[in-house]
């Protein structure tokens, strides 16, 4: 039975490290470890480095395009428009599924890089009105440590 809930397993050819890795699918309980407790899936030190994670994204979109454009007699004649009956309500439910987890994605990184762009700015700012003779930030706190104290 095909279930459109449980994510694709994925097959490496001979010889790949990951080839002859055990899978664990998700509907399986963990096997519990010597003392009783399932143990993390991952830790802060075992995560993966998230530009590798990024890049891969950009390999399988890329892909993913390859393929779905290479599909014979998928656009309408004139239009070039890909009509949804083409495809079966699983297939529609992942691209719209994966659309909107790279558009929260985006979203979050966005906002991160907003964030951090306005944080080096005060920074700046802070800086600069310091070098001035000038104290405090307009907008509120400081985001540099105060400047210590000149003897006179």
């Amino acid at each position: 039975m095909v279930n459109p809930q449980r994510p694709a397993e994925v097959f490496y050819p001979a010889g790949h490290p990951k080839h002859a890795q055990k899978r664990v699918h998700p509907e399986q309980p963990t096997p519990p470890s010597a003392g009783g407790e399932v143990k993390q899936s991952a830790s802060p030190a075992s995560a993966p480095d998230l530009g590798d994670v990024i890049r891969g994204i950009t390999e399988l979109a890329s892909e993913l395009s390859e393929v779905f454009f290479s599909i014979p007699d998928l656009y309408e004649e004139g239009t070039f428009r890909v009509p949804p009956e083409r495809f079966d309500a699983s297939m529609q439910q992942a691209f719209i599924t994966a659309g909107n987890a790279l558009d929260h994605a985006v979203r979050l990184v966005a906002e991160k890089r907003g964030m951090a762009r306005v944080m080096l700015l005060r920074k700046e700012l802070s800086e600069e009105m310091r070098a001035l003779g000038m104290t405090g930030d307009p907008l509120g706190a400081s985001p540099t440590p105060p400047a210590p104290p000149q003897v006179g």
